[in-house]
């Protein structure tokens, strides 16, 4: 037997029937980060080179950022289909 070790551990379960539900979840946004330029991205987090000079303290500025588009497939053997798509975008600033 294939899992002898798992005993009487594993069976065959029915679950409750179901309705089956296929939909598919678009999360509006503004503006779709796989259309922005990369000179426009660059531009709007370009790092300020006028930083160190505010305060002798700073020494340097960083900032990063990251765009991504995110897609969930819910998918079942009862035929369930279900798409969720969302933007994610998110930066950090540090000097």
């Amino acid at each position: 037997m294939r899992f002898a070790a798992l005993g009487d551990a594993l069976y065959d379960m029915t679950l409750a029937p179901i309705d089956v539900r296929q939909d598919t979840v678009e999360r509006p946004v503004e503006q779709d980060p796989r259309e922005v330029s990369l000179e426009d991205a660059t531009t709007t987090y370009a790092t300020s080179p006028s930083a160190p000079g505010i305060d002798p303290g700073v020494v340097f500025n960083y900032i990063s950022a990251g765009t991504q588009v995110d897609r969930h497939l819910f998918v079942s053997s009862e035929g369930a289909n279900i798409q969720q798509t969302m933007a994610v975008s998110q930066g950090r600033a540090s000097s």
